[in-house]
């Protein structure tokens, strides 16, 4: 009987498409809209709501922090994923 996890990479080793796409540039463009698009409204709704420029930044960079470490996370692991491949 197959692990989920074994079942996974099997599953993911025999779609062609989806692992060339997965490294490509275009991606990692995606990837990056969907952070930019995140962002956004969080920057706005912290701005609305801020009373100092100091809290400000702070929220901002708790956020991007956060969103800058999930973007790497994601993108290390579709590449590490390909090249194992």
């Amino acid at each position: 009987m197959l692990s989920a996890v074994s079942y996974q990479q099997k599953l993911f080793k025999n779609t062609c498409m989806f692992s060339s796409f997965s490294s490509s540039p275009a991606f990692i463009a995606i990837v990056s809209i969907f952070a930019i698009l995140f962002l956004v409204p969080v920057y706005m709704a912290i701005i609305r709501n801020g009373h100092s420029v100091s809290e400000d930044l702070y929220h901002m960079f708790v956020y991007t922090t956060c969103t800058a470490f999930w973007w790497k996370w994601v993108t290390k692991k579709r590449v590490k994923q390909n090249i194992n491949i």
